[in-house]
Parts: C-alpha cells; structure tokens; sequence
C-alpha cells in the first residue's frame, strides 16, 4: 500500500486544489454492495463505482461515495448549482456549466493509485444526448409512414 509523507501531501497540495487520498481496506467479508448500502443508508447522495475490466467478475476497485459539496441538475433550460446550502440557477446551458465548474478543481497525478481518484460522479438521462450528439430535437412527433 502507499502511503504519502506530510511533505508529499504538501507538494501535492501546491499543485492541485483537491489531494487524493486512499485507503485500502481488507474486505474479506464485506462486498462493494454491502459497504454502499452502509454508508448510502443516512444520505441523500451515494455512489458506488466498480472498476471491472475485460472479462472480469469482480472489481478490483470500488470507490464509494457520499454527501456530494456540490450538485448541479438541469430541467429543461434551467440548470442549477447546489453548494453550502446555497442554490443559484446558472443562464449558461447545463454541460457549459459543468465545463466551467469542472475547470476550478485540479487533482495531481499520484502514482501508484487507481487511474479514478476523484473528480465528477453523476447520471445523465437521455435527454442529455443532445449536448453531445445531434439527435432528433422533438421524439414525441412520430414518423409518418
């Protein structure tokens, strides 16, 4: 396991606004799912991530998380930003706010650690297919035929 001096962590610290920092746990009678239903149990927010690659069962990491400090939803046209208790609404669509708001956090690349040490975690609906590929604007017309 790797274990980061204070010195590290400062110079981490002086290249990014978060510092990763993990935790490796034995498990043996602990599942992924069974953790996040613990930490889930009391929260608004969680998630639960697993790094299963190829052919694998079982992931070799699972990253756990709860109690988000920022939240960012869009309805329509109106996307708002969640944040201390504080919700202010945003003129920019929602994947430009994201954008923007994606640009104030930084995390140093840190050996040794899973490719996945923070960063946005979330859903998006298929509606949200149109910020990213051209789809048809309005599916509820039908095909004529």
């Amino acid at each position: 396991m790797r274990i980061t001096s204070f010195d590290e962590f400062k110079d981490l610290a002086r290249r990014g606004t978060f510092v990763p920092v993990c935790k490796e746990v034995v498990a043996d009678l602990l599942t992924p799912v069974s953790a996040f239903l613990k930490i889930a149990e009391d929260a608004d927010y969680a998630f639960l991530l697993e790094s299963v690659e190829g052919g694998e069962h079982v992931g070799r990491y699972s990253f756990l998380g709860k109690d988000p400090f920022l939240i960012l939803k869009a309805r329509g046209d109106r996307t708002t930003i969640e944040q201390a208790g504080a919700v202010t609404v945003s003129a920019r669509p929602f994947i430009d706010t994201l954008r923007r708001t994606m640009t104030d956090f930084r995390s140093p690349f840190v050996p040794d650690l899973p490719r996945f040490t923070g960063g946005a975690v979330g859903y998006l609906g298929y509606g949200a297919a149109s910020w990213f590929e051209p789809v048809l604007e309005d599916l509820g017309k039908g095909v004529d035929g």
